[in-house]
């Protein structure tokens, strides 16, 4: 009678048999967040909790290679033909003298909302990395496209380089109420520091100044009851490559003497900004130029032909810390917390 044996159990290697439905589910949730983070524009994926937490502190950071260089000659071009054809609102912040008959020559150009007469920019506006750029920074789940300005200073323009931007904040002028409002500023030049805009570092945290016309300085008649704004004693500025952006929030203080050549400025407005009817009917907000038909608190979506709804986060809420400051993320490139460039 042959004995019976006992059959040996099988020798596992590796992990116990008892972690792998953990790993399955570890790696089902990697699948799931990369799939997510694919619908997130690549200069916006790279921004981490140390940039919002900048950002939130001191209310301005650049953002690099937010627009690719084929992008940036693109604008470019479509940015001749704005000011080659101004709209309604366009104006000169340093107009020189004009001979009767003679062509007009812009040294400080500005004009607003060109998205809604060039279907290009505002395909670039809605669709483009600059609103996943301002929900990351902002901190909100979604970037609602509020409106556009296009600004032209250059440096060889001897008016223009001799004209200041007055210190202002663009919340200001606006007809909307918030904490997550930004502009993105997107460069179309190079320019070295002392030739940009200057930003006050937390001065977004300050009391709301009144809105003051940049041909001269002098504050709107209607803005009773708030300070005008004044240059501040210190302020910083950064060295920015066509193709970067500034992102800053509405209510800062900036301005100064920089000839920055052509900056395409987009501004967006997060999770809770709101109309407000009363800031509108003021006579001190300039912006929207029409009245949207929204009632007061309304989110501005709801009047989405004039403000769409350009970006959700699908990963609002959903990413752990990433503790990023001296040296960033990878590149491993020293940065300056000083001045912000994480990029």
């Amino acid at each position: 009678m042959k004995q019976s044996r006992a059959i040996a159990a099988p020798i596992t290697r590796g992990r116990a048999p008892a972690a792998r439905p953990r790993l399955l589910v570890a790696a089902l949730a990697l699948h799931h967040a990369r799939a997510l983070s694919s619908t997130i524009p690549r200069a916006a994926k790279r921004l981490t909790e140390a940039h919002v937490e900048k950002y939130s502190r001191d209310g301005v950071l650049v953002v690099r290679n937010v627009v690719d260089a084929a992008a940036v000659d693109e604008l470019r071009a479509v940015v001749e033909g704005c000011v080659a054809s101004p709209g309604p609102f366009a104006e000169d912040l340093a107009p020189g003298v004009v001979a009767p008959g003679g062509d007009r020559k812009w040294n400080y150009f500005t004009d607003l909302e060109l998205s809604t007469r060039h279907p290009a920019l505002r395909a670039f506006a809605t669709d483009g990395a600059a609103a996943a750029v301002a929900a990351r920074l902002m901190d909100s789940e979604t970037a609602t496209f509020f409106y556009d300005q296009l600004f032209v200073k250059p440096r060889e323009n001897e008016i223009a380089r001799a004209a200041s931007t007055v210190w202002h904040q663009d919340l200001s002028y606006w007809a909307i109420d918030g904490d997550q409002i930004c502009s993105v500023a997107i460069a179309l030049d190079d320019h070295a520091s002392d030739e940009g805009l200057y930003f006050v570092p937390g001065s977004h945290r300050g009391d709301e100044r009144a809105p003051v016309h940049f041909a001269t300085g002098k504050p709107y008649q209607a803005a009773v009851g708030l300070a005008p704004p004044t240059a501040p004693a210190a302020a910083t500025s950064f060295d920015v490559s066509a193709g970067d952006a500034i992102v800053f929030d509405a209510r800062l203080l900036h301005g100064g003497p920089g000839s920055f050549g052509r900056s395409l400025v987009l501004r967006f407005a997060g999770d809770d900004v709101r109309f407000s009817r009363s800031r509108f009917e003021s006579g001190r907000c300039a912006i929207p130029t029409a009245d949207p038909g929204l009632a007061d608190g309304a989110a501005l979506s709801e009047s989405s032909d004039d403000f769409p709804l350009c970006f959700r986060d699908p990963l609002f809420g959903k990413r752990g810390s990433t503790p990023v400051s001296v040296v960033e993320w990878s590149k491993g490139v020293a940065v300056s917390e000083e001045r912000g460039d994480f990029s």
